[in-house]
């Protein structure tokens, strides 16, 4: 009896984790609107109203490979959290501020980050840099 209620729960333990290691490849994609709701398809989704603000500072690497823009800012969520659009490519990061020594770092659950000094900016992924620049119209600082 003992061999059959173990051979029972180590089938239990592995059908569970089988499970919890799906992937989860949605896309989501926002268009420009006054708002939009993002739906989730898995089962603990829920409908969440962004506010898109497409009038935003646009920040634009001093190679001009990358102009980005926060379309949404979120301060009073724990933590604070932002939606970051490459205009060039239409790509938007999803991203959650973390803890830095200087500025304001955001960054998404790929590990890209955009980080906030000022009127600049530096963006990229783990410990490199993919792009750095500042607001449009000023320069970015030497330091």
């Amino acid at each position: 009896m003992k061999k059959v209620l173990f051979g029972i729960a180590a089938l239990a333990i592995i059908v569970a984790a089988c499970n919890s290691k799906k992937e989860k490849s949605e896309t989501e994609t926002l268009t420009k609107n006054d708002s939009v709701t993002v739906e989730k398809k898995d089962s603990t989704a829920v409908n969440t109203k962004i506010d898109i603000d497409n009038d935003g500072s646009l920040y634009i690497s001093s190679d001009d490979q990358y102009h980005f823009r926060i379309i949404s800012k979120q301060d009073d969520s724990k933590p604070a959290k932002i939606l970051l659009r490459n205009d060039i490519s239409g790509r938007i990061y999803d991203m959650e501020r973390v803890i830095s020594a200087s500025g304001e770092k955001y960054q998404d659950a790929d590990g890209n980050y955009f980080w906030l000094k000022g009127d600049d900016f530096s963006f990229g992924k783990a410990d490199k840099v993919v792009a750095e620049g500042s607001i449009a119209g000023k320069p970015k600082e030497e330091h």
